[in-house]
C-alpha cells in the first residue's frame, strides 16, 4: 500500500501531505501541487513561482479583476462617506477586525503611532487618519503611493519593508497588515521585520483568509496561487508567534456576524477548482473569469441606517434560517466567532 506523498512544510518544516496535484493557478497555464501541514495546519502550493508579472496585471486592470475590483470601489467611494472607517468596517470582516483591535489598543495607549504596511490604494490609511489616528501608509509600489497621495494626502511612504526597518526600529505602537501576509514568500521573516519596527509592547494587527474555518479535506479555497502563496490557520499564526516570541490573540467575529449573518458552503467537487483562473495563456483576461466577475454596487455619499430594531429582527431571522439550513445540510458552516478572515494580534 503506497503512502500519501509528503513534502517539508514551507512554514514549519514538518511533513505536509499532498492534497491535490495539477491544481490550476491564477494564470490558466500555471499548475501547482497543494500541500497541507499536519503540524501547523498551513496550506501552501508548490512550486514557488514569481508573481510580479501577475501583480502588474492586477494593478493595471484592477477595476475589472474579480475580487480586486471591490478595492477600487472602496478607493473611489470612501471619501464620500460620513464615517469612512465605519463604511469599511460594515462591509468586510478584515476592516471590522482592525477597528475592533485598534479600539482595544487605544484604551491603553493614547494616540498610538501606527503604520499600515502594504497600504496599496491607501483608502484604509485614509479612513483611519480621518478617524483621528496618527498613521502613515507604506508600500513598495511607486505607482500605488503616488496614486494614494494624489487622492488622499501626503501621509504615504514608498519603500521596501526590509530597507525601511533599518532607520525605524522600535518606532511604532501598532502595525497593520491587511490581507498582505498570504502574498509574501517568507512570512516568518516578514513578521520578524514587522516586530523589529514595533516598540516593546507594540502590536501587529494581521488579517488573512482563514483556513481554520474550512474542513481539512478542502485543498484550497482562497485566491489561486501564485497570488496567494499561503492559506493560514490559527495554528499557523500560533506557530509564527512562538517562533518570534510574540504573544498572540485573535479578534472574535461574533459581533460582526450578529450584524451580518453569513454562511460558508463546503464544496467538494473534485473535478474542478473552486476558483476560476483570471489570466489566459496570452496574458489577457480569461473569458470565464470575466463572465463571473462581481459588480460592486455604488454606495451613497450619506448613509442613513434602518432603525436598530428593524435591523436586529432581520438579522435574527436570517441567523435562525442559516442555523436550520446547517442542521439539515452539514455542508453549511455558519460563521460566528470564527469566520472567513482571521484577525490576529501579535504583541511584542
Amino acid at each position: 500500500m503506497n503512502s500519501q506523498p509528503t513534502a517539508p512544510c514551507a512554514l514549519c518544516k514538518s511533513p505536509a501531505r499532498l492534497m491535490e496535484q495539477n491544481f490550476t493557478g491564477y494564470k490558466v497555464d500555471m499548475h501547482f501541487s497543494i500541500y497541507q501541514c499536519s503540524n501547523c495546519h498551513t496550506s501552501f502550493p508548490l512550486p514557488l513561482v514569481n508573481a510580479d508579472q501577475i501583480y502588474d496585471f492586477i494593478y493595471k486592470n484592477g477595476e475589472r479583476v474579480p475580487a480586486y475590483d471591490r478595492y477600487w470601489g472602496y478607493f473611489k467611494q470612501v471619501k464620500n462617506q460620513i464615517s469612512p472607517l465605519a463604511f469599511l468596517a460594515d462591509r468586510e470582516e478584515a476592516y471590522w477586525g482592525i477597528r475592533e483591535a485598534l479600539q482595544a489598543i487605544t484604551k491603553k495607549v493614547q494616540q498610538p503611532n501606527i503604520l499600515e504596511v502594504g497600504c496599496g490604494l491607501g483608502y484604509l490609511t485614509y479612513a483611519l487618519k480621518t478617524e483621528g489616528y496618527q498613521i502613515q501608509g507604506l508600500d513598495i509600489s511607486t505607482e500605488a503611493i503616488e496614486n494614494a497621495r494624489r487622492h488622499f494626502g501626503d501621509f504615504y511612504i514608498c519603500d521596501n519593508l526590509f530597507s525601511f526597518v533599518n532607520d525605524h526600529r522600535e518606532t511604532y505602537d501598532v502595525i497593520i497588515l491587511t490581507e498582505v501576509i498570504e502574498h509574501v514568500n517568507d512570512p516568518l521573516s516578514f513578521l520578524q521585520t514587522i516586530a523589529a519596527l514595533l516598540k516593546k509592547g507594540g502590536k501587529a494587527i494581521v488579517t488573512t483568509p482563514n483556513r481554520s474555518l474550512v474542513p481539512d479535506d478542502i485543498a484550497w479555497d482562497t485566491e489561486l496561487p501564485p497570488v496567494h502563496q499561503w492559506w493560514f490557520s490559527e495554528e499557523s499564526m500560533q506557530y509564527m508567534a512562538n517562533q518570534l516570541h510574540l504573544k498572540l490573540d485573535f479578534v472574535s467575529y461574533q459581533s460582526f456576524y450578529n450584524l451580518h449573518p453569513k454562511e460558508y458552503i463546503v464544496k467538494r467537487n473534485k473535478k474542478k477548482s473552486f476558483r476560476i483562473p483570471i489570466i489566459d495563456e496570452n496574458w489577457q483576461f480569461y473569458s470565464h473569469a470575466l463572465r463571473n466577475a462581481p459588480t460592486l454596487p455604488e454606495m451613497p455619499a450619506q448613509q442613513f441606517p434602518a432603525p436598530a430594531e428593524t435591523v436586529s429582527a432581520k438579522n435574527t431571522f436570517k441567523k435562525i434560517l442559516l442555523q436550520v439550513k446547517a442542521f439539515f445540510l452539514p455542508s453549511t458552516i455558519v460563521c460566528g466567532e470564527r469566520g472567513n478572515t482571521l484577525c490576529a494580534v501579535f504583541e511584542k
